[in-house]
């Protein structure tokens, strides 16, 4: 498993982040073939429920080995308020489960000084 720290997040924008994962042994790109993925974002003082994406509902996109794309349009993001967010990518092959990435999103306030979001 291994431990991330996110750019933040502007609320207001979109939220596409890709990421590579390789075998710790042989430096290669994993294998992710016929894994299904799943990655929850949840504030780390609660009070609201989590945005969640897998690779069933589109949210996340595996387009090579050992590439992982979570993407997130603006609208999907609408309810998220300013605060750090604990985010989660889980990946579930032949009956097993292993959590790949746990991290923390700070998102932030996206408006600018006129009102409008940047």
């Amino acid at each position: 498993m291994y431990q991330a720290r996110l750019d933040p997040l502007a609320i207001g924008s979109d939220w596409n982040v890709a990421l590579e994962l390789m075998d710790a042994d042989t430096g290669d790109p994993l294998d992710l073939t016929d894994m299904q993925f799943t990655v929850t974002m949840q504030p780390i003082r609660g009070g609201y429920m989590p945005v969640v994406g897998t690779t069933s509902n589109g949210h996340v996109t595996t387009p090579d080995d050992g590439v992982v794309v979570i993407n997130f349009m603006a609208a999907d993001m609408r309810g998220l308020s300013v605060g750090d967010y604990a985010v989660s990518l889980k990946a579930e092959r032949d009956g097993f489960t292993e959590h790949l990435v746990i991290g923390t999103l700070p998102v932030v306030d996206g408006v600018n000084r006129n009102g409008f979001y940047l």
